[in-house]
């Protein structure tokens, strides 16, 4: 087991809109990692005063007290990129990763990730991605073998 001390902070920014019943998964993934050190950034992209952040709200005051746990709300609506932009702002990671509100990632998928990253001295890395019905049987299996490798430019 790792030091957490020593071992970097991953931050996590899960942005929301419309999708309070589907975070419980998606942020239950995040806190079973294998990953020691990691911090939780979701942000609120709903529209301020909606049924939709009351939701949203209420879905998350169970992780509220979890050390390395954060919840940001935008002025709403504002898109997944700008939500992301906005929580990013706020992040204390050494490095940071993406997870949508209706994913999940699996156990070491944040291990793997960054040994990956060490293992060949890369300072970004994405992944391929597969998508599941809710009977967990493969929908699609989408790899990224379709982009360049620019891992030894300067």
């Amino acid at each position: 087991m790792r030091n957490p001390a020593k071992t970097p902070l991953i931050s996590v920014i899960v942005p929301t809109y419309e999708r309070s019943t589907m975070l419980p998964r998606a942020l239950d993934s995040i806190f079973s990692q294998t990953w020691p050190n990691v911090e939780v950034v979701v942000v609120d992209d709903n529209i301020p005063g909606s049924h939709w952040e009351a939701e949203t709200a209420a879905v998350l005051e169970p992780y509220q007290a979890r050390p390395n746990f954060k919840y940001l709300k935008t002025t709403g609506k504002t898109g997944g990129g700008a939500a992301r932009n906005f929580a990013f702002r706020h992040c204390n990671g050494d490095y940071v990763a993406f997870l949508d509100d209706d994913d999940r990632f699996l156990p070491d998928k944040l291990e793997k990730q960054f040994q990956f990253m060490q293992e060949h001295d890369l300072d970004g890395s994405y992944h391929d991605v597969k998508w599941v019905d809710s009977n967990e049987k493969l929908v699609e299996l989408r790899t990224m073998d379709y982009t360049d490798d620019y891992s030894t430019e300067s």
